[in-house]
């Protein structure tokens, strides 16, 4: 999208080591999964489909990638992000649990980054000071919010104020020369390895993860 938008300053959401709303829930470890295991996938992050099949991988194989079944199947795994990621970690039901952002600082030993606050290139000027100046603002002031999220969502999930908080401190919201190493990182294993999730739909050869 660069010829679309322009980056929005030095904005977005990274993280190194867990995030813990980026999690892939399984009924065996993750170094267990091979080619003939079925996976559900989010459809709410392309990046972090992405991001697990860029794991999986490293792990078994570009080639031996797990297949991706519908929805309402039954899969030895799941990938779950944000609100939904959290509330299920939060009940601990799931015997494994893999954190993505943490696995890819294992193999990497940098930050991953999965968001970029941008702009329209057509927007007005004084648009893009206004935004500007309110994430300007809310870094500034950064612990007072998570404080405040905090005390304000714990009831949301039933976590603690203190759980709540110390996953907002676990996400990094300026993007520093890390984080922009490990987005170029990123982008350099997806056209080095092309990496796709096989669809378990016969009639079909097209896969999610290039939706």
């Amino acid at each position: 999208m660069k010829e679309e938008v322009d980056l929005l300053g030095e904005f977005g959401i990274a993280s190194e080591g867990p995030v813990r709303s980026v999690l892939f829930f399984s009924r065996r470890p993750f170094a267990a999964f091979t080619r003939d295991c079925q996976i559900r996938l989010s459809r709410e992050s392309l990046t972090s489909v992405q991001l697990l099949s860029l794991l999986f991988g490293y792990q078994i194989g570009f080639a031996n990638l797990p297949w991706v079944i519908p929805e309402n199947a039954v899969s030895d795994g799941e990938l779950l992000i944000g609100d939904d990621a959290l509330s299920r970690f939060y009940k601990g039901d799931d015997r494994y649990v893999t954190d993505l952002s943490e696995q890819w600082t294992r193999y990497h030993h940098c930050p991953f980054v999965f968001a970029r606050w941008v702009i329209r290139k057509d927007a007005h000027p004084e648009l893009r000071e206004q935004l500007q100046q309110w994430l300007d603002t809310f870094v500034r002031n950064e612990d007072h919010w998570k404080q405040v999220t905090a005390g304000c969502e714990a009831g949301r999930y039933a976590m603690t104020t203190a759980s709540v908080f110390n996953y907002l401190q676990g996400i990094t919201t300026r993007i520093g020369r890390d984080e922009r190493l490990g987005q170029a990182l990123y982008f350099d294993e997806l056209e080095k390895y092309r990496p796709a999730f096989p669809d378990s739909s016969p009639a079909r050869t097209r896969t999610y993860a290039r939706r």
